[in-house]
């Protein structure tokens, strides 16, 4: 049995761990362990180990519940997503006897996290999957204590189920404007942000645009910067007609018959569009321990 460390909001975690699965094709038994229910929409049932948030708000609940399922189940590997000694500090590696530790990489505000958890220095690992640069600190600590440090870039070709241009044309009806997308989840007033900047872009460079906002959520009514009126309706649509809102659709499907793509700096969305660069237009948002800011400088 493999069992995956994926806590953390959002989808990040999630896709990431779903991913190198994916990739790596893992096909011993695995159970991803995780505090957010949308775990669901990437794994079957039965490979998921759900710990209710109220259950691990704090180091020393959420240690006592991965213990309890460390042993419960019988562990041979373990990867632990991002966080070297967990999300709060809870992991040490005497929780694991006897299982191989594997540490699956991408940039961290090490400076901030190894300051609140000095434990991780204890931590050790077979092997180490580096995903993107990290700062020096980080890969230094990375790089003593893991045997082996594989370079990786993901592919998340996995995620895409090839639809045409007319299949995803016709979910939106004929349209002759440039098509362009807003891609974005979980948190509403980012959202909102990012169409107001491709609403912007596009009035400064005088396109006829349709506007496509892939989200996970529904769009209150809110007036944004230029005070266009955005409404949520029924059919997923705004009140203006040149901004589309489609709820849970598959944004790769999408970004190649796009002419300008709107996005955070989160790692997924940003490498599923490293062939997508010249018309990819993101904006970092602060996160406690994910450096987006770096990240939308390497643009």
């Amino acid at each position: 049995m493999i069992g995956f460390y994926a806590l953390g909001g959002g989808f990040g975690h999630l896709t990431r761990v779903k991913t190198f699965i994916e990739n790596v094709q893992i096909e011993t038994p695995y159970k991803v362990i995780s505090t957010n229910e949308n775990a669901y929409k990437f794994f079957n049932r039965d490979e998921v180990i759900f710990i209710p948030p109220s259950q691990a708000e704090s180091a020393d609940s959420l240690r006592n519940e991965l213990s309890e399922i460390i042993e419960k189940y019988d562990f041979s590997e373990f990867y632990f997503d991002t966080f070297p000694c967990g999300i709060f500090g809870e992991l040490d590696n005497s929780m694991f006897q006897g299982i191989s530790l594997n540490c699956l990489s991408r940039r961290l505000k090490w400076d901030k996290y190894s300051a609140l958890f000095p434990q991780v220095a204890d931590m050790e690992f077979d092997k180490n999957y580096l995903f993107e640069p990290l700062k020096v600190k980080h890969e230094k600590f990375l790089s003593k204590n893991s045997q082996n440090t594989l370079k990786v870039e993901l592919d998340y070709s996995w995620m895409s189920s090839v639809k045409s241009k007319q299949e995803i044309l016709h979910r939106i009806g004929k349209k002759e404007d440039e098509i362009w997308l807003v891609v974005h989840t979980s948190d509403e007033e980012e959202t909102q942000l990012l169409i107001s900047q491709a609403q912007d872009i596009s009035e400064i460079e005088g396109k006829k645009i349709q506007l496509i906002v892939l989200t996970n959520q529904e769009i209150q009514t809110k007036k944004n910067a230029n005070s266009k009126l955005i409404a949520q309706a029924p059919a997923c649509a705004f009140t203006n007609p040149k901004v589309l809102l489609l709820l849970n659709q598959n944004p790769i499907d999408w970004f190649p018959h796009a002419s300008r793509i709107f996005t955070g700096a989160g790692f997924n969305t940003f490498y599923q569009l490293k062939n997508y660069r010249r018309i990819h237009e993101c904006i970092p948002f602060p996160r406690k321990w994910d450096d987006q800011f770096w990240r939308a400088n390497q643009e």
